[in-house]
This record gives C-alpha cells, structure tokens and sequence, in this order.
C-alpha cells in the first residue's frame, strides 16, 4: 500500500489546475445561490459559452488572445441577460429549470454537426492556446514531494489562485458594500426589499450576470489549461461538481467555495488512488489483520452513525423543552442547537457555551474517522496475496464508482449533521416559514 501515492494524488488534484475551475464557478454560484438566493442550475452554460467563446474568437476569427478573453465574457453576460429577463421575475423554479435546460442546449448545440465549422462538432477546437502558454515563466515544473506538477500546470496553478484570490476579494469587498447587502435582503424577503422602492428585478439580473462572468472567467480557464474546447465537458456535471463544493466549504461565505473545491478533488482524487491500490496492490499473506481492519471500520461507521443520530437528530426532536433561536428555528436540548443560540431551558446561551458546542459538534465526526483510520492502516499492513479487498466486495473496474459512492454519502451525512457547511452559518440558510 503507497500512501504516498494517494497524498500525492489527492495533494495534486486539490492544489491543482481542476479545484481551480470549480473554485471560479463555485464563486458565481455562491453569488447567485448563496448571496441572492437564485438557484443557477445551469452554470455549466456559462462556462461552455466562456470558453468556447474564447477558442472561436482565435482559431475562426483569428483575432488577438486579449480580444479573445474580452468576448468570453462579453458573451456570459449576453447569455445571463438572455435567462435572466423572462424568468428573474418569477418564481425561483423557473429560473433552474430555464438555466439547466439552456445549459444542455448549448452543451448540443456546440456539438452538433450543423455547426462543425464553427464550434469543431464533438472533437471541439484547439490550437488557441498558443498565446497564454507563450506567457509561461518557468522552465520546468514543480515537485515538493507531496504533490507535482508539470511545467503548464505550474503556470496554470499561477494563473488560476491568482484569479481565485481576486475573485475572492472581489466578492468580499461587495458583500460588505450596500449592494451585496441588498442581495441579502432580497434572498431573504424580496417582498419587503420592494416594498422600501428598491428594483429588485434590476438587482437580480446584476447578480445572475456577475456570477454567470465567474462561470465563463472558469469555463475560459478550463480550455485554456487543457489546450482544447469538447462541447462534452461542459455538461450538467459540472454544474453539480460547483453545487457540491459550495455546499462542502458553506454558502455566504468567501472562501466557502474555495476550500469546498479543494475537500472535493482532494476526496475524488485521494478515494480514487486508495480504492485503486485496495483493489489492485498485492502484498505478504496475514488474512487475520485483514479481517481485523474490515471490523474495526465497520464497526466504527455502525458507532459513528448510531452516535449521531442519536446526539443529532433524535434527542433534539425528542426534547422536553424547546427554545426558538434567532433564525426562527425550533431548537432542541443539545448538538449544534444548542449553538443555535438558545439552550432547552428557554434561557440564552452564552457565546461560550455556543462556541464550545459547534466545537464539540465539529469535532466528534473527525475523533470518530481516527480510529477508522486505524482500520485501513491494519488493512494495508496485513494483507493477502490476493487484492487487499476481496472481489466480491469491490472489483479494480468499480473502484473508481464506488469513490463517488462513499463522497455522495459523506455529503448526505454533512448534510443531516451541518446543512450549512464546513464554514458556513446555520443563520445564513435559515428557512422562512412563511
């Protein structure tokens, strides 16, 4: 078993040129999603159009690399005016169903063979990367033992934080703004922002075309990095990739998509190459600690799940007494309610007492993982001639399934226990009961 091998992969992969991607697009969503409260299912529209906005502009029209990057996000704005003027006055229904749908339909029609002279049919286009590679300070790439890169990934990894660190200082700067609180305002009662005079239509659209920018500035970077524009890439996994890392790392906050997008590719990537070895390393024959690292990770799920149903969500439905926090949500007598702001004795806590709480809270499900951890380490160690996992629980061909398998799980658990995210604020996401 190479450890070294899954840190490398999953280091690589989470510093690396793809969590940038979703990072941009995560950012856009977090605006739209997380800062308006308008659900984009359809981010993956802006990309396509960003980057294949970009690769027409120098291969077809044969136009300047500058002038390329201005119409990729010329077009992302065209294209946010375009969903955003018949559905942002309505429901917020419409508009995922309206962004999703125009997504695919780009996604179809880049690829469709009418359009091959233009768009490159299902082989794309390429050969307009030439100008950004041409930039490339470095004369070979990097290796810091934990992770490596090639010579176009470093300079690509310094492209994109670059750009993720101004797109987070961006949002930064205009959330704190009268502006970004508006956009509060209105996810959380566009009602009562009406009232008061304001355009709440006008502030919408402003939001859907500055986090569709962000899709196409990620979508222009995708292209960019990989040296080609498929039309297959931009498909609504995208779109759900950049949901999951916001929802990882926590809506409303700045670097909330950031780190999401990092934990996210990290897990892809590390579950990846740990689930290839397990099924694929062979090593000296000790079935009895085998048997002893399967048991001591299978019992440590049943006490971790059991533990947090119980501190969780039984205990605090089942409570005597209830207080109601500050979000307007009723609370039970203990986990993260408690942090909610209220005890079960009607009576206020402390800052303290609710520090300690989320802390506690927090921390159990990582106290729990260690002894799991524990579990693969024997695993690894003491393993049979044959695979380290038998072939009746996971085949070398599953193993890169079975990945996504257990990161949905974990996000349904993150979901249950801490609907706000790692760094998010169980306020921010408050439902109103009205």
């Amino acid at each position: 078993m190479d450890f070294g091998a899954v840190l490398d992969a999953a280091l690589s992969q989470a510093l690396g040129p793809q969590a940038i991607v979703f990072a941009l697009a995560a950012i856009g969503l977090n605006i739209h999603f997380g800062y308006t409260g308008l659900l984009n299912f359809g981010q993956s529209g802006f990309m396509a159009v960003g980057g294949f906005a970009l690769a027409v502009t120098v291969v077809k029209l044969d136009l300047p690399f500058a002038v390329a990057i201005l119409m990729g996000l010329l077009f992302s704005v065209i294209l946010a005016f375009i969903l955003g003027v018949p559905t942002l006055r309505l429901r917020a229904d419409y508009l995922a169903i309206v962004t999703i749908a125009a997504a695919e339909i780009l996604r179809l029609i880049l690829g469709a063979v009418e359009f091959k002279d233009t768009f490159g049919g299902s082989n794309g286009l390429t050969g307009y990367a030439g100008p950004f590679q041409d930039l490339n300070p470095y004369d070979s790439g990097l290796d810091i033992k934990i992770a490596s890169w090639g010579r176009n990934d470093l300079w690509s990894l310094t492209v994109g934080w670059t750009l993720v660190a101004l797109g987070c200082f961006l949002v930064w700067a205009l959330m704190r703004s009268p502006w970004g609180r508006l956009l509060r305002s209105i996810r959380e009662d566009e009602d009562a922002v009406r009232s008061l005079g304001k355009n709440v239509f006008s502030y919408k659209m402003q939001s859907l075309i500055l986090g569709g920018v962000f899709g196409g500035i990620a979508g222009m970077f995708h292209v960019l990095k990989q040296g080609s524009a498929v039309p297959t890439d931009f498909n609504t996994t995208f779109t759900f990739y950049a949901y999951a890392a916001l929802l990882v790392g926590g809506a409303a906050r700045v670097f909330g998509p950031v780190i999401g997008s990092m934990i996210f590719w990290f897990l892809v990537s590390g579950l990846g190459q740990l689930f290839g070895q397990l099924t694929s390393v062979k090593a000296s024959a000790n079935t009895t600690g085998t048997t002893i690292g399967v048991l001591i990770a299978v019992g440590v799920v049943l006490a971790g799940s059991f533990i947090g149903w119980n501190h969780f969500v039984r205990q605090p439905r089942t409570g005597q007494t209830y207080g109601k926090s500050k979000a307007g949500i009723r609370v039970g007598d203990g986990g993260v309610f408690r942090a909610a702001g209220f005890d079960g004795d009607r009576q206020p806590a402390t800052s303290a007492s609710r520090r300690s709480a989320a802390m506690i809270d927090t921390a159990i499900p990582f106290l729990l993982a260690i002894p799991a951890l524990l579990g693969l380490l024997i695993l690894a160690r003491d393993t049979a001639v044959d695979p380290i996992l038998p072939t009746w629980l996971m085949t070398n061909t599953q193993s890169s399934l079975v990945r996504f398998v257990v990161l949905g799980g974990g996000l349904m658990l993150l979901m249950i226990f801490r609907p706000q995210g790692i760094f998010g604020d169980r306020r921010e996401i408050a439902i109103d009961a009205r």
